[in-house]
């Protein structure tokens, strides 16, 4: 797990649970130090999938807190999905982004905040 301001990018390899992007209290954008993360996922996997992004498939699912209403949650949780997306696609990797809004509650609210990415061989 690497530390960026104090929102973790947990990276795990496939076939265990997703990685996961966490974020802070009503936040959609991605840090300085969450993009050089991302992007530094980026090229660790294509090295350990021979550089072949094509033929994967990243979903990528925003999640929030319950701290909002229902539909205010389902739409922050697009948007930190789509701001995880943005830096895959521009790495060449096809997304499928999806919002479960305040749905799936963590541990802590700080944990719910998420954004989790599952790989999927399109093989």
């Amino acid at each position: 797990m690497t530390e960026q301001n104090n929102h973790p990018i947990v990276l795990s390899p496939e076939g265990t649970p997703p990685y996961t992007v966490h974020f802070g209290y009503n936040k959609h954008q991605l840090t300085e130090n969450q993009k050089a993360a991302l992007q530094n996922f980026i090229k660790n996997l294509r090295e350990l999938l021979a550089e072949k992004l094509e033929l994967h498939l990243f979903i990528v699912t925003g999640y929030t807190d319950s701290k909002n209403t229902e539909a205010y949650n389902f739409k922050l949780g697009q948007r930190r999905a789509e701001a995880v997306a943005e830096i895959l696609t521009e790495a060449g990797a096809k997304t499928r982004v999806v919002s479960k809004g305040e749905c799936c509650q963590m541990e802590t609210s700080e944990l719910s905040r998420r954004v989790e990415i599952e790989i999927k061989n399109l093989k």
